[in-house]
């Protein structure tokens, strides 16, 4: 299936030498694509992905890529555009692959639970690697970077989980398109481990609030007003600093929401 060219976009606050390792797979591995790296040490990835967002929305297509998003299919771009026409989605993201050598990858394989020839509908997906079809998002949808910890440690972990339940309320889909992978280095040894962590609970929680608020309260602005800024280990960003906890995070909007309310929460004991 011919493509037209997409737009690729990495924000990122500083250079790295990670950045050069995809920037070198990039230009190994496609073809057909119009590159820009925003880097900016101002804002952070959510502010620049709302950026981006903004200056290409004429655009037909959009891929946001992480600065440590290796790709491992020489064709991903064209895989993830087929899967994308194919399924008539408004954006998709490949299998995303966690670990730092083969072995990793290999075990990392063998816990997914599908098929993997079958894509497949989901209520959310990484931006570290996601396709979008910029025709079939109405304006009215914006990317908010203010979703969650926007000041705190964890960056740009939940405004994409925000958009793409924005996007599936206005009417669209997304698919994960399981034909290609992406290895994403940024410091997890293993999926395993990494659900594990401080992060991983935190994402957890995040996404069981974010699932509630648009299906319970759509319309609550306030609704993460209460959630507290949190350090990170200064030896570990995956670990909450000592003396931290998800309880003091959280506290508040638990409380204002009612732990009755989201009863998730109470059964997974993360808070």
């Amino acid at each position: 299936m011919s493509r037209p060219s997409i737009q690729l976009v990495i924000p990122v606050e500083k250079t790295s030498d990670q950045l050069d390792i995809t920037m070198d797979k990039l230009h190994q591995h496609t073809n057909n694509f119009t590159i820009h790296v925003d880097v900016d040490p101002s804002i952070n990835v959510a502010e620049a992905r709302s950026r981006a967002m903004k200056q290409f929305k004429d655009s037909e297509f959009i891929c946001f890529l992480d600065y440590d998003s290796e790709m491992i299919d020489p064709n991903w771009l064209d895989i993830l555009y087929e899967s994308l026409i194919n399924k008539n989605a408004t954006a998709v993201c490949p299998t995303e692959l966690w670990g730092s050598s083969e072995e990793d990858m290999s075990k990392y394989l063998s816990y997914l639970p599908f098929e993997r020839d079958i894509d497949y509908e989901i209520p959310f997906g990484p931006a570290a690697c996601m396709l979008f079809n910029m025709g079939k998002i109405p304006s009215s949808v914006e990317w908010d970077y203010n979703i969650g910890l926007r000041n705190g440690w964890l960056g740009g972990d939940f405004e994409e989980v925000d958009y793409c339940y924005k996007i599936q309320r206005a009417g669209g889909t997304i698919f994960r398109c399981v034909g290609t992978c992406f290895k994403h280095t940024g410091g997890k040894d293993n999926f395993t481990s990494y659900g594990g962590t401080d992060r991983g609970k935190t994402a957890c929680l995040m996404a069981i609030m974010l699932d509630y608020k648009y299906r319970k309260a759509p319309d609550d602005d306030d609704f993460f007003k209460g959630l507290k800024y949190v350090r990170a280990d200064p030896n570990n960003d995956l670990m909450l600093a000592p003396g931290e906890s998800l309880r003091d995070c959280y506290y508040d909007v638990i409380m204002k929401t009612g732990m009755d309310k989201v009863p998730s929460i109470k059964k997974k004991g993360l808070i």
